[in-house]
């Protein structure tokens, strides 16, 4: 079950799947980009939106201030990402923000939730933000192989039962204890 209050990754890719293609279709690139580069980053909304293209623009590392937490840290951009933002910052300037509103500044936190919120809407996802797709990075990437305690100190956690929970491992885990033996 489900809390109402708990924000959960998004456990299916063929929904992920949809909602970039949805993007692609019926948005604009920088809307396309900000998705893939939640996704892929796993940064904080504020720390996304105040990227620079400089900062991004042709590397495959960026070495970055969080601002909640004032720590530095080395984020890898993945290739595919890095090939995507190489098109989406062909005509832009380095100063510029790499999602600049129509006044030249970064576009607002609560513009991005807006958006994502009726990108998710219109795909059936109500409740789709940043910090889903934060958590949806990092479910993912547990899934595939990587270790807790990677995952804890890419997202600056003090522990790995914190990552656990906040990637919604848990009852998963007890599940698939249940499921493991067959008599």
């Amino acid at each position: 079950m489900v809390s109402l209050n708990k924000t959960e990754p998004i456990k299916d890719l063929s929904l992920i799947k949809k909602l970039g293609n949805h993007l692609k279709e019926n948005y604009t690139a920088r809307e396309y980009i900000l998705f893939r580069s939640m996704l892929y980053l796993a940064l904080r909304t504020q720390d996304i939106l105040s990227l620079q293209v400089e900062q991004i623009r042709g590397k495959y590392q960026i070495h970055f201030k969080e601002q909640k937490t004032g720590k530095t840290k080395l984020i890898e951009v993945h290739p595919e990402l890095q090939r995507e933002i190489e098109v989406y910052t062909k005509n832009m300037e380095d100063t510029d923000y790499l999602f600049p509103s129509q006044k030249g500044k970064a576009i607002s936190r609560e513009h991005a939730f807006r958006l994502l919120q009726q990108a998710g809407q219109d795909c059936g996802l109500p409740s789709l933000s940043g910090h889903v797709l934060r958590k949806t990075f990092c479910y993912h990437s547990y899934q595939n192989g990587t270790p807790l305690h990677v995952l804890s100190e890419l997202l600056n956690h003090s522990s790995e039962k914190v990552t656990r929970r906040y990637i919604g491992l848990e009852q998963e885990d007890i599940k698939q204890a249940y499921y493991a033996v067959n008599f």
